[in-house]
C-alpha cells in the first residue's frame, strides 16, 4: 500500500524518524523523497514560515491567490511597499501619530488583550501592519509639513514678504526637512502640491511597476523558461523602461532645471509623452534637455524600439511553446511505439489507447489558441502599462483629498473660534472637530486609504510577474478533520 504526502523540508528528517519508530512498533514502513525521484506528478504545494510580524502581509498576497511552489513570493516585497504607498496617501504627522500610537498600544499589550474579551481583540494580528502604516504615515506628514492642516515652520523660511508676493531669500536656500511651510499661505498652494504629488505618484508607480516586470525575469530564469524571459521579460522591460521610465528622467531633469528666467520654455511632461505617439515624438520647440532637434530623434527612436517589443512579445512565444509541445508529443508517441513493438498483444491493446491520447493531446491546444492566449496578454500588458500608471495618481488624489478634509473641518469647526478668543466655543469646536476628525479620517479615511493600496498591490503590482494559482500547503490533522466531519 502506498500513499503520497507532502512535508517542508525542514520538517522532513523528524517525521522521517517518527514513521520509523511507529514502524517498529506497529507495522513496517518505508518512506523515500518523491519530489528527488521525480514520481510525484503533481505540483507540491506552497509553504511559507511566518510569524507574528510576517503574518498579515503573507494573508494580504494569499487573499488574492497562493503564490505558485517556488515563485517569488509577493509578500517579501508587500511588507517594505503597502505601508509606504499607505503613508503617502495619509500622510499626516498628527493622524499617522495617532494611528502610531495605537499600534504600540496592541504591541505592548498583546497578553492582556489576548488574554481578555477586548474588542480590540482580533486587530492583534495585524498589529504589526498597523505600525508600519502609521511609522510611514508619520513620515510622510513630516515630509508635507502637514499636521492636522496646521504647517510646522521649525527651520525658518527661504521666503520673505514682499508686497503682494513672496521671494526667496537666497537661490541656494533649501528648507532642511520636507515642505517650506510659506507653501501653505502661497496663492499658488494648491496648483504647487498639485503638480508635486501627481508627479511623485507616477515616478513610485513606474519604479514599483519596474520591479514587477524583474521579478517576472526573476521567475523566467529561476525556472529556466528561457521564453518567457527573452520574449517576454526583455522586450517588457524595454518597452516600460523607454516610454514610462523615460518620463520619470524627464521629470527628474525638468525638477532640476531653473525655468524662473522663462516660466513659458516650462515643457508640459504630459504633452511630451503623448507627442511621442500621437507626433511621432515632437516636442513644440520646449525641450526638457539638448535641443529640440536632439530630443526629438531621441523621442523619435524610443517610439520605434517600443514598437518593435510588441510584436517580440506577440509573436514568437506562441511559436515557440507549440512547437515545445509538438514535439513532447512526438516523443510519446516514439516511446509508446517503442514499447509496443516489445510487450505482448494484450499490452499493445493498452498502449494504443495512450497512443491515441499521445495524439489527441498534440492537437488539444493548437497554435491559433496559443495565439489568442498571447495577444490576450500582449493587449493587457500595452494598455495596461497606461492604465496603471495613470492608477498611481490615486496616491496623489487621496493625498491631496486627506489635506484638504484636514483643512477644511479644523478651518470651519474650530479656526474661526480660537481667532475670536471664546474659550467656551473653542472648547465646543474642538470637540465637534476632534470626533468628526476620529470619524471621518481615522476611521473612513484610514479605511479607504487601505483598500486603495491593496488594489495598487493586486492589481498594478503583482499583475506583472504573479500567477497566484498555487495550492496552499494545509498539514494534516486529525483535529481539522473530526471538527470538519
Amino acid at each position: 500500500m502506498e500513499g503520497e504526502v507532502w512535508i517542508p523540508e525542514e520538517k522532513f528528517e523528524k517525521v522521517r524518524y517518527q514513521l520509523r519508530n511507529i514502524g517498529r512498533e506497529y507495522l513496517e514502513a518505508s518512506f523515500h523523497d518523491s519530489e528527488e525521484s521525480k514520481e510525484s506528478k503533481d505540483a507540491p504545494p506552497t509553504f511559507f514560515k511566518t510569524n507574528e510580524f510576517i503574518y498579515p502581509f503573507q494573508e494580504i498576497v494569499n487573499t488574492y491567490g497562493v503564490p505558485r511552489y517556488k515563485e517569488v513570493n509577493p509578500a517579501l516585497f508587500t511588507i517594505v511597499t503597502f505601508p509606504f504607498l499607505f503613508g503617502v496617501m495619509f500622510g499626516d504627522i498628527g493622524h499617522g501619530l495617532l494611528l502610531l500610537i495605537f499600534a504600540l498600544y496592541l504591541c505592548c499589550n498583546k497578553n492582556s488583550l489576548t488574554a481578555s474579551n477586548s474588542a480590540l481583540k482580533p486587530a492583534l494580528k495585524a498589529r504589526y501592519l498597523l505600525l508600519l502604516m502609521g511609522i510611514f504615515a508619520f513620515f510622510a506628514g513630516w515630509m508635507y509639513n502637514d499636521f492636522i492642516s496646521i504647517p510646522l515652520n521649525l527651520f525658518g523660511s527661504c521666503y520673505k514678504d514682499q508686497g503682494k508676493i513672496a521671494v526667496k531669500i537666497d537661490k541656494d536656500c533649501v528648507y532642511p526637512f520636507g515642505m517650506d511651510p510659506k507653501w501653505y499661505v502661497a496663492s499658488n498652494e494648491l496648483t504647487f502640491f498639485n503638480s508635486l504629488k501627481m508627479k511623485t505618484s507616477v515616478i513610485l508607480g513606474v519604479a514599483q511597476m519596474l520591479a514587477g516586470i524583474v521579478l517576472r525575469g526573476m521567475n523566467a530564469a529561476y525556472f529556466n523558461n528561457y521564453t518567457d524571459f527573452i520574449f517576454e521579460f526583455v522586450p517588457q522591460l524595454v518597452f516600460m523602461s523607454l516610454l514610462f521610465g523615460y518620463m520619470n528622467v524627464m521629470i527628474f531633469i525638468k525638477w532640476g532645471t531653473d525655468w524662473s528666467a522663462d516660466p513659458s520654455k516650462a515643457p508640459s511632461i504630459i504633452n511630451l509623452l503623448m507627442n511621442i505617439f500621437l507626433k511621432k515624438g515632437s516636442v513644440d520647440n520646449k525641450p526638457v534637455f539638448g535641443t529640440t532637434i536632439e530630443q526629438e530623434s531621441i523621442n523619435f527612436y524610443f517610439l520605434i524600439i517600443c514598437l518593435i517589443c510588441i510584436p517580440l512579445i506577440l509573436i514568437p512565444k506562441p511559436i515557440l511553446v507549440f512547437r515545445k509541445k509538438l514535439s513532447e508529443n512526438v516523443d510519446k508517441l516514439r516511446r509508446s511505439r517503442e514499447l509496443q513493438h516489445r510487450d505482448s498483444q494484450d499490452k499493445m491493446v493498452i498502449l494504443g489507447d495512450e497512443e491515441h491520447k499521445a495524439h489527441h493531446d498534440a492537437h488539444s491546444e493548437s497554435i491559433a489558441d496559443l495565439f489568442v492566449h498571447q495577444s490576450i496578454e500582449t493587449i493587457e500588458f500595452v494598455l495596461g502599462s497606461i492604465s496603471n500608471t495613470a492608477s498611481y495618481l490615486r496616491l496623489w488624489a487621496l493625498s491631496l483629498a486627506h489635506a484638504q478634509l484636514a483643512k477644511v473641518f479644523f478651518e470651519k469647526s474650530l479656526l474661526g473660534f480660537i481667532q475670536e478668543g471664546n474659550l467656551v466655543l473653542v472648547i465646543v469646536g474642538f470637540f465637534v472637530f476632534s470626533n468628526i476628525t476620529f470619524a471621518v479620517l481615522m476611521c473612513m479615511d484610514l479605511m479607504e486609504c487601505f483598500l486603495h493600496t491593496l488594489r495598487l498591490h493586486w492589481v498594478e503590482f503583482q499583475n506583472k510577474f504573479y500567477k497566484a494559482d498555487g495550492v496552499k500547503f494545509n498539514p494534516y490533522s486529525f483535529k481539522n478533520l473530526v471538527e470538519t466531519d
